[in-house]
C-alpha cells in the first residue's frame, strides 16, 4: 500500500475506476464504463493501458470529458488496448464507454473473464503517478452446475443441476470428465 503525503497529491493524481455495464450472457458481449479523474490535474498526457483476459475489444469507445463528447485516438492490441488522454486539468473527468465480447464459439458458456485498465501519467515535479483498477465478470447463464459432498466413507457424491431455466436444449451431450487418480465406483445415477 502506498500512502502519499497531502503536498505529494497536490503536484497531481490520476484515479481510475472501472465498472460492468449491460451483460449479454446469449451474445457473450459487455459493456464497460471507466471513469478518470484528477482531482490536482497531471502535468503530461495520461496513458491507459487496457488487459482482458479471455475477452476481446470491440474496437470502439464512447468517450465524454467534462461530461462533453470527445475522440480519443485508441490502439487495439491482442489483449485488449491503449490510448492516450491529453494532459488533465484538476477537476477533469472523463468516461469511457466500450464493449467486450468473448472469442468466437465461447458465447452461452460459463466463463470468468477479468479486465484490467491502468492510467500512468506525471506529476509537476516529474513525477510517474498511476492508478490501476480490476474486474471480473462471470458469464455463466446457469444452464449447468455442478456441486459434490464428500462422504463419511471418502467417496463424492456429485450433484449436477442442468437447464433451470427450462431453456431449449435438444441436442445437448452431458459428458463429465473425472481427473487425476480418480475412479467412478458404480455406475448409478439418481434424476430427478
Amino acid at each position: 500500500k502506498v500512502e502519499l503525503k497531502k503536498e505529494e497529491i497536490k503536484k497531481g493524481d490520476i484515479t481510475i475506476k472501472k465498472e460492468n455495464g449491460d451483460i449479454n450472457i446469449e451474445n457473450g458481449t459487455i459493456i464497460y464504463k471507466v471513469t478518470i479523474t484528477s482531482n490536482y490535474g497531471t502535468s503530461s498526457e495520461v496513458r491507459l493501458e487496457d488487459v482482458m483476459s479471455k475477452l476481446e475489444f470491440d474496437g470502439t469507445i464512447t468517450a465524454k470529458k467534462n461530461d462533453v463528447e470527445t475522440t480519443i485516438n485508441v490502439t487495439p492490441t491482442k489483449d485488449g488496448f491503449t490510448a492516450c488522454l491529453p494532459k488533465m486539468k484538476a477537476g477533469d473527468t472523463y468516461e469511457l464507454i466500450y464493449k467486450a465480447k468473448l472469442p468466437e464459439g465461447y458465447q452461452g458458456t460459463a466463463i470468468k473473464a477479468h479486465n484490467s485498465i491502468e492510467a500512468k501519467s506525471t506529476n509537476s515535479d516529474n513525477k510517474e503517478i498511476t492508478s490501476k483498477s480490476e474486474i471480473d465478470t462471470v458469464f455463466d447463464d446457469g444452464t449447468i452446475k455442478k456441486s459434490g459432498v464428500k462422504n463419511e466413507d471418502g467417496t463424492v457424491t456429485w450433484t449436477i443441476t442442468i437447464n433451470e431455466q427450462e431453456k431449449d436444449i435438444s441436442g445437448w451431450t452431458l459428458k463429465d470428465i473425472l481427473n487425476g487418480n480418480t475412479e467412478l465406483n458404480g455406475t448409478k445415477a439418481t434424476i430427478d
